[in-house]
């Protein structure tokens, strides 16, 4: 019998490799440059599980031609400001906001996602700043998800090869995820893929999109509960002096980038609950005070620390640092007047 002579016979094994990459890899590209792709992983994402994903989703959905305002920071800037809110109250000035908050954001996330932030061309960035940013070590459990590989010289120049050999595996993975997103994603995108067979083979509803983690007012009985456990909540898992460093340093470069290209900043603190930023912080806030001051004053933006900002109950929180529906509307209103004095007001005059 006639031997096959294909690609796909065993000889030519490594050709079949290589197309299959190359397929694959072309396949990406194009669909990552479709709106109706991210836009569609979005709307069937979980803000809980699917962090990254809802990231690259909003960041890449955007239209660079239009005006465009966006909110940045931790998981704080995701569940404290109800962009719908936002967009209302702005309806007349042709501009659109988004959310790129990321839960448990540090910044090395900011830093790495800076080419992707500044690529959607906004017209300004409103930052809602948590100390543990700086404070905490790096969770390298999500690098992948944020990854650029910027931020490899980063970590050699600043804290030397052994920092990176110690965690090259996570380093390889998010190289590898930054190459190929269906890598990046694999765990979003298994359970998208789940649920979908589910709602067509099983005929199960599909569920509502949520755009907030926590949603609602909880019961009155749960402030106590809040209150016992500010203690037992609290974190002994601080970086090091080293790491401190290299996110303050990482953090300016990120401010950097951002102003250097003449975009308007807004940095707010985000409100915690009663005591809480005493008993999680102790006497390491008001050196991040002071180094966020230092940075508003050398790159001219301006910074409201949580004495700036309203005074929120009890009854406003959904945990010791995540808004309710109640403390969202007050926060979000308060970031309303904020962009409306500094950014809307002034940029009006400037036109006229």
């Amino acid at each position: 019998m006639k031997k096959l002579s294909s690609i796909f016979s065993f000889k030519n094994l490594p050709y079949t490799l290589i197309v299959v990459i190359v397929v694959v890899f072309a396949s990406q590209q194009l669909l990552t440059r479709s709106t109706a792709y991210w836009t569609y992983l979005y709307k069937n994402s979980n803000p809980k599980f699917d962090d990254g994903l809802r990231f690259a989703a909003v960041a890449n959905g955007i239209d660079k031609n239009k005006k465009k305002a966006l909110i940045m920071g931790a998981s704080q800037a995701r569940e404290n400001v109800d962009i719908g809110a936002l967009n209302n109250s702005f309806s007349n000035e042709d501009i659109t906001f988004y959310n790129l908050g990321i839960s448990q954001g540090q910044a090395v996330d900011f830093f790495m996602t800076k080419n992707l932030v500044m690529n959607t061309n906004p017209d300004l960035i409103i930052f809602v700043g948590d100390l543990n940013m700086i404070s905490s070590p790096y969770m390298f459990t999500k690098l992948r998800l944020y990854f650029h590989p910027s931020i490899i010289y980063q970590w050699i120049e600043i804290l030397g090869w052994r920092y990176l050999w110690e965690h090259k595996k996570e380093t390889l993975h998010a190289f590898l995820g930054y190459i190929f997103p269906v890598y990046q994603f694999r765990e979003s995108f298994g359970r998208i893929l789940q649920n979908e067979l589910a709602i067509n083979i099983l005929n199960k509803k599909r569920k509502p999109f949520k755009r907030f983690a926590y949603s609602g007012m909880r019961r009155k009985t749960i402030y106590e509960d809040l209150d016992n456990t500010l203690q037992s909540d609290k974190t002994d898992d601080i970086a090091s002096p080293e790491e401190i460093a290299m996110n303050e340093a990482l953090f300016e470069r990120f401010i950097e980038g951002i102003t250097d290209r003449g975009i308007p900043f807004i940095m707010i603190d985000a409100p915690y609950y009663k005591n809480a930023k005493e008993t999680y912080f102790g006497e390491i806030y008001p050196g991040y005070d002071k180094y966020i001051n230092s940075l508003s004053k050398r790159y001219n933006f301006s910074y409201y620390s949580d004495a700036d900002t309203p005074i929120f109950d009890k009854e406003d929180f959904v945990d010791h640092t995540h808004l309710n529906a109640a403390g969202r509307r007050k926060f979000t209103t308060f970031l309303t007047e904020i962009a409306d004095e500094l950014f809307f007001d002034s940029h009006n005059n400037i036109q006229d």
